[in-house]
């Protein structure tokens, strides 16, 4: 038996920075060749398919017929990356603490940004039911490159999650579940991070594409709770608490079944100093280490 094969790869860019590859394989089989060694070949080839990814498309052979005299099997695969979701993977995995902003303006939005950065708090989301947010989060944005991923919160259309990508935002964090909206964030090439409750909207969230589960309103989420939607979820999702966070109760959090929080008013509010807030980052990101370090 003459077997053989070979790959060519295609690469991409689409909008948004979202990165598709192509990756073109061929199979050749040279006959004769029996049907024992014929499937072992293909299952060998086949075995490297197994990658993560979105499709895999085959051109399928005719019937097979014993001893096979020749055979050729092509077949094509396309994997998505999303840099944007790699880099949230990274702020996440260094310390799992979303700033939100609400209130925030354009003046004070890149000292209050500083703060947080150097506190470590490296995710920051600006609510648009913010003065001016779409200004406060391209102004984050440019300052921050590459030293935090900003985002907005309260969105709740796909005009709104459009307008953010425009402006440079690359998180969209919404309080309720819709799959035109999370649809539209993915299309964008953005983090989507919706806001749910119960099994049901989990799983819808889950199902039109979310990269993330916010539990939303938190004051009503318990850690049995959690632990119980978390059973019947897929193991990788991840869940992130929004509302009631405090410095005293995150150490009961660390290690359960909720990987990550949001932080509004115990975090920033306005009126407060840019060293104010950094104080409070402070505080908070040094009771997550502390807890972190006992689970």
């Amino acid at each position: 038996m003459v077997a053989g094969g070979g790959a060519e790869i295609h690469g991409q860019v689409l909008h948004g920075g979202l990165k598709i590859n192509r990756v073109e394989y061929q199979a050749v089989i040279a006959g004769p060749v029996g049907k024992k060694a014929a499937q072992d070949f293909l299952r060998a080839f086949f075995s490297t398919l197994q990658m993560p990814g979105t499709s895999r498309h085959f051109q399928a052979p005719p019937p097979f017929q014993f001893p096979l005299a020749g055979f050729k099997l092509a077949c094509q695969r396309e994997t998505l990356t999303m840099p944007n979701l790699s880099e949230f993977d990274r702020h996440f995995a260094r310390l799992p603490l979303i700033a939100i902003l609400r209130g925030l303006t354009p003046d004070i939005a890149m000292a209050i940004g500083e703060a947080l950065v150097a506190a470590g708090i490296t995710l920051l989301e600006v609510p648009l039911n913010s003065p001016d947010p779409l200004a406060s989060i391209a102004a984050l944005a440019q300052a921050l490159a590459g030293r935090a991923m900003v985002g907005a919160g309260t969105v709740m259309s796909v005009a709104q999650a459009r307008d953010v990508a425009a402006c440079g935002g690359r998180m969209i964090i919404s309080p309720n579940t819709d799959a035109a909206v999370i649809a539209a964030a993915r299309a964008s090439a953005l983090v989507s991070l919706p806001g749910c409750f119960t099994p049901s909207e989990a799983a819808q969230a889950l199902q039109a594409g979310a990269h993330g589960l916010k539990l939303f309103p938190g004051e009503l989420v318990t850690p049995a709770s959690a632990r119980a939607l978390a059973a019947v979820l897929p193991p990788a999702t991840r869940l992130i608490l929004v509302g009631g966070v405090a410095v005293e109760t995150l150490p009961q959090w660390v290690g359960g079944a909720v990987h990550g929080f949001g932080i509004g008013s115990a975090l920033f509010k306005p009126g407060l100093s840019a060293q104010e807030v950094g104080e409070r980052a402070g505080r908070f990101a040094a009771a997550w280490h502390a807890a972190r370090g006992k689970t």
